[in-house]
């Protein structure tokens, strides 16, 4: 069999610590979904600069450089944590939500596609969780706000998918329950995103 070749996106959920899509109360803080789709919004006008690139590509590129942007600015290690956190949830979310749905849409049940990932990333689901828990946010409140941005961005990933595994779209889903195990760890999360996740876990 063809070695696979996957296009994966990462939805770059992340904020600036002191910037607009956060909203302080009690020290602690939460996202508004009007601050996410304009985050959202930058992002794709910067991916949009990129000429001469696929629009999957392009805004694969300009999310990771955001994120790495935002690590450097941020002025602690739970600073940077937090960051990593909202990076991770997105990246979670992407693989175990947006693209589960996508595939139930479409009739396709990819639970043990989504299982065998969330397997893979269990230590740093942990740490992100706890990363949330002390800044007092549940991980589950970012879903709402970012659905239709990572329907759409997953949309775009499995046309890349099939496209570059050279198999119909709508063959996509069963694609990925079949080579779950394979998948799965070659979905990599960022080096310099798990350094700052993990910076400092017990």
């Amino acid at each position: 069999m063809k070695k696979p070749i996957f296009i994966i996106l990462i939805l770059v959920l992340v904020v600036a610590v002191a910037g607009s899509a956060m909203m302080y109360r009690q020290a602690k803080i939460r996202w508004s979904k009007e601050a996410f789709d304009q985050e959202y919004a930058e992002l794709q006008a910067e991916a949009a600069k990129k000429e001469g690139m696929l629009k999957a590509d392009a805004l694969r590129e300009a999310g990771l450089a955001q994120v790495s942007e935002k690590l450097k600015a941020a002025e602690s290690a739970e600073a940077r944590a937090l960051t990593a956190a909202e990076t991770f949830f997105g990246f979670l979310y992407m693989n175990t939500k947006a693209r589960v749905a996508w595939c139930r849409e479409r009739g396709v049940d990819i639970g043990p596609f989504a299982r065998a990932f969330a397997d893979y990333n269990a230590t740093e689901l942990k740490r992100a969780t706890e990363v949330f828990a002390a800044n007092g946010t549940d991980p589950e409140s970012l879903w709402p706000m970012t659905q239709a941005g990572m329907m759409e961005v997953v949309a775009q990933d499995m046309q890349g998918v099939a496209t570059s595994n050279n198999i119909p779209l709508e063959k996509t889903c069963a694609f990925f329950n079949e080579h779950a195990a394979e998948i799965a760890p070659r979905i990599a999360f960022p080096v310099d995103v798990k350094a700052a996740l993990m910076e400092g876990a017990p």
